[in-house]
């Protein structure tokens, strides 16, 4: 039976929904934009020339910060995408882990040898982990 988490295909769906909104939105904006201001009219003309002087009179120190926080609200979406990614990646070493330890020298063996240096050395560094683990909670614990 396939491993499908019903909140994760839930998550890329409306992602992807929202994502192809989005874009058709924009596009939609952009194209009646340039409709507008190709026209040939007087006061189309007006506008074209309104917008170019905006343009021309617009100042780069007024706008810094939101420039600043729009790029440090990108920097962090990219990191906790690459956290999300990352705690993936654990979650399905830590369940490749979790296997009958009479059953892993079968599991080794049927696996391709790219796989097997990975599985090992995941599967030394969670002992190692497991033995600091309890030799912590040995010196915490209580004399009695």
């Amino acid at each position: 039976m396939p491993n499908v988490d019903l909140f994760h295909l839930f998550r890329w769906g409306v992602g992807w929904i929202a994502t192809v909104y989005a874009t058709v939105i924009t596009v939609q904006s952009l194209y009646g934009w340039y409709v507008y201001l190709t026209a040939t009219d007087r006061y189309t003309r007006l506008m074209r020339r309104y917008l170019l002087a905006q343009a021309v009179r617009l100042r780069i120190r007024r706008f810094g910060g939101d420039l600043l926080i729009c790029l440090l609200l990108c920097v962090a979406f990219i990191l906790i995408w690459k956290a999300h990614y990352a705690l993936w990646s654990a979650d399905d070493a830590w369940k490749r882990l979790k296997v009958d330890p009479s059953a892993t020298e079968m599991q080794a063996a049927s696996a391709p040898n790219d796989e097997l240096g990975t599985m090992n050395d995941e599967r030394q560094s969670c002992s190692a982990f497991i033995v600091h683990r309890s030799s912590l909670a040995q010196r915490i614990a209580p004399v009695s």
